[in-house]
């Protein structure tokens, strides 16, 4: 099915929504950043290397009734993470000057044109397993991993190896990225206590409908959570601008959506802005998206309408988790208890012995910047955002994201939420 079919993927948004809720919760002021997506798309992996009692749960929280319908899901994320124009122009590389477990591995991230050179956004989605070689993977699972997920799949040591094929699969991450994801796989990764480590990563890559021009850069107060306030470059608009973005004022927040330029027919990407009217909202707004998960599906009505200031900060951060433990919160333990571990089409176990998933690490990276030169190392990212400054006798609203606020990244033929974050300081970056 092509990339304008809807794809479920109620238990990622569940999964990004508690973490974000949990670390606002906890008093946590770093940037947060996950991809929906990418946690549904790993826990589909998962699932089809599962049996018994863990397959049965694992369908049940992807609400998926057969392997079938999960790798049919699959499919349907390879495609909307993939850019006609760039899988044109892709080609396969090997990790230069490699050897080992990662010498053959295949870049399948962006390559061709650079952003400045054509509209279309661009998606990198990296994909990796690695399995100790006490459990040999079946050659079944190896082809569904490969045809069907595009996962790069490894059976090492983790004791002797450890080292090595981490670095090795940080820099294959680092090529398959273009630089933007350099570290994919943190320290600890592989102990002697793991059986089967799972990551990703995801960067996006696009510019806005109507962008910001670098000489209307303004370096304004932000106002932290903690009460202090820093000095901030924000992308703002010139006065006499005619954009006219996708806008609404609800009880407690504001919303403002800005498209990003495309010329392919069937995917359009949008970024969802939400700002709390409070400076120190953000922990009532995310209150309120959690009792209410339609906020964050793109389902609100917006308008089209005339804004004065519109500002939005610039930003480059990423964000790191391993997920199993946020997995058993939510009540999803079966495949990654060391008694329930049912992972018998994915791996062969000697003596019977349970194989458990060990780590599910996430990564996933964002920069937010003004139309310009992209930086000598093609790591400029996402985004340019217009807006106008006018005063007029009308006193149209204003926009002015200078505190802390939630984000999404949506493509709105397939409805699919990419990304899902939270700003507490836009000079963080982890």
């Amino acid at each position: 099915m092509g990339a304008t079919s809807k794809i479920k993927m109620e238990f990622g948004m569940r999964m990004a929504r508690h973490v974000i809720f949990r670390e606002i919760m906890s008093g946590c002021r770093k940037n947060l950043l996950l991809s929906p997506l990418s946690l549904q798309f790993m826990l589909n992996l998962v699932a089809s290397g599962s049996s018994g009692r863990s397959f049965d749960q694992l369908l049940s929280f992807l609400e998926s009734e057969s392997i079938g319908d999960l790798n049919k899901q699959a499919s349907q994320i390879m495609a909307i993470t993939t850019s006609e124009r760039s899988s044109n122009s892709s080609r396969q590389e090997s990790v230069s000057g490699q050897q080992g477990p990662f010498s053959s591995y295949s870049l399948s991230g962006i390559s061709g044109p650079s952003i400045s050179e054509y509209q279309t956004p661009l998606v990198g989605f990296v994909n990796g397993l690695w399995v100790d070689h006490r459990f040999p993977l079946k050659e079944s699972f190896k082809e569904i991993a490969k045809d069907v997920y595009n996962v790069e799949v490894r059976t090492i040591d983790f004791i002797t190896q450890g080292k090595q094929v981490k670095k090795e699969a940080n820099l294959w991450a680092k090529k398959a990225t273009k630089g933007l994801i350099k570290k994919l796989l943190p320290p600890r990764s592989f102990d002697k206590d793991s059986m089967l480590v799972f990551a990703n990563g995801l960067y996006f890559k696009g510019i806005l409908v109507s962008a910001f021009e670098p000489s209307r850069i303004r370096y304004e107060a932000f106002h932290l959570l903690s009460g202090a306030t820093i000095k901030v470059p924000f992308m703002t608009g010139g006065s006499g601008s005619d954009m006219r973005p996708f806008y609404e004022s609800f009880k407690g927040f504001k919303l403002l959506k800005l498209p990003f330029k495309s010329d392919q027919d069937n995917k359009q990407f949008c970024m969802y802005i939400f700002l709390p009217d409070k400076k120190f909202g953000l922990q009532k707004l995310m209150e309120r998206i959690n009792s209410d998960p339609r906020l964050l599906h793109g389902q609100l009505e917006l308008e089209k309408v005339k804004l004065g200031n519109v500002w939005i900060p610039k930003m480059t951060f990423s964000y790191h988790i391993e997920v199993s433990s946020v997995i058993k919160e939510l009540g999803l333990t079966l495949p990654f208890k060391e008694t329930d571990g049912e992972l018998k089409e994915m791996v062969d176990s000697a003596d019977g012995e349970k194989v458990r998933g060990s780590k599910l690490i996430h990564k996933a990276r964002i920069q937010v910047s003004e139309k310009g030169k992209e930086a000598a190392d093609c790591n400029d990212l996402l985004s340019e955002v217009t807006c106008g400054s006018d005063v007029d006798v009308q006193s149209p609203p204003s926009f002015v994201a200078d505190h802390p606020f939630i984000f999404m990244i949506k493509e709105e033929r397939s409805e699919v939420i990419f990304f899902v974050g939270a700003v507490f300081n836009p000079l963080l970056e982890a």
